[in-house]
């Protein structure tokens, strides 16, 4: 049998209110566990944004660092452009030394002999000797190609004077030989002129040549043949000349920079930044070595380029040779 009563209705409402408490703990759980979820989500969101953040300035890190590199190599392929190009032009500079230099040697030597001619010739054309008869300066005047037939540089060589308009009598220029590059020119005493005007026609003409930088042709090693003019010197003062062409022509060919290079070739002097290499006037002082008509110090050479001893050795003897 049901039994009802007070007893019977208290059972109910506990289980009515178990219930409910069990109902309300369940709600509870599940907006905890909502909320736990909506906090996890949002901090995997957060995490995703830097992780996303942090690839993207690895990213752009990696494009600088590549660009970097890329500056880094091409600047190198540059630099490494540049020094075979500065070594190809100081081979090609060496190249066109030499040939100047041997051409200016012979020129040299047969400058000596026409001197040796004009001072055993009087001015009635009789033979004299050398103390008795005047010496004749010349202007030499050249950069032609040497196997230029003499009638043809003689003829380049008045076109030039007459369009420079040059206050100096060239009538009696000549090339000696049947193919030469280059014209003498002497200088006559004019009636009536004093040596001062003499000197001064002399100057204004080698400036007026000298001015116009005129290329007459490209050389076998490939640079621009200039236009030339210089002043005839004695025996001695060619001696002192050559002693300083010698010790440049080394210097350049052991990598010297001409902008460092100082010539007095009137007194056989080389300087390189400000220090004295060679000299044909002053006394030779301690560890140099005798040439020619002066000195040179080999050690002092050695030092500015920053090369062996024995090496600048070995490149000098050739030219000392030279000058004996």
């Amino acid at each position: 049998m049901q039994m009802d009563g007070p007893q019977g209705g208290g059972e109910g409402a506990r289980r009515e209110e178990a219930r409910e408490s069990h109902a309300s703990r369940t709600w509870k759980r599940k907006s905890e566990l909502g909320q736990t979820i909506a906090s996890v989500k949002e901090e995997v969101l957060t995490f995703g944004q830097r992780v996303d953040g942090i690839e993207a300035g690895v990213t752009k890190q990696m494009e600088t660092t590549n660009k970097l590199l890329q500056i880094v190599t091409t600047s190198h392929d540059k630099h490494t452009e540049a020094v075979a190009q500065l070594k190809t032009e100081q081979e090609r500079q060496a190249t066109y030394l030499r040939e100047f230099q041997g051409g200016h040697t012979e020129l040299e030597n047969r400058l000596a002999l026409l001197e040796n001619k004009i001072k055993g010739t009087s001015l009635n054309g009789g033979s004299t000797a050398d103390t008795e008869a005047p010496k004749k300066q010349a202007l030499i005047m050249g950069g032609w190609p040497e196997d230029q037939s003499s009638t043809e540089t003689l003829q380049k060589a008045r076109d030039i004077l007459r369009q420079l308009e040059v206050p100096l009598d060239y009538s009696e220029m000549f090339v000696p030989g049947l193919k030469r590059g280059y014209a003498i020119i002497p200088i006559p005493q004019k009636w009536g002129e004093t040596e001062d005007q003499r000197r001064e026609a002399v100057q204004q003409t080698l400036q007026k040549v000298r001015n116009t930088n005129m290329m007459l042709g490209v050389n076998l090693a490939g640079g621009h043949r200039k236009l030339w003019m210089s002043l005839s010197q004695s025996p001695e003062r060619r001696k002192k000349s050559r002693l300083a062409g010698k010790v440049k022509r080394v210097m350049l060919e052991m990598g010297a920079q001409m902008a460092k290079l100082e010539v007095e070739f009137s007194t056989g002097s080389v300087w390189y930044n400000t220090e004295r290499l060679s000299s044909a006037t002053l006394e030779a002082p301690k560890h140099a070595e005798r040439a020619g008509v002066g000195w040179v110090r080999l050690d002092a050479m050695a030092q500015a380029l920053g090369k062996p001893l024995g090496e600048v050795q070995t490149a000098w003897q050739p030219r000392k040779e030279e000058l004996r």
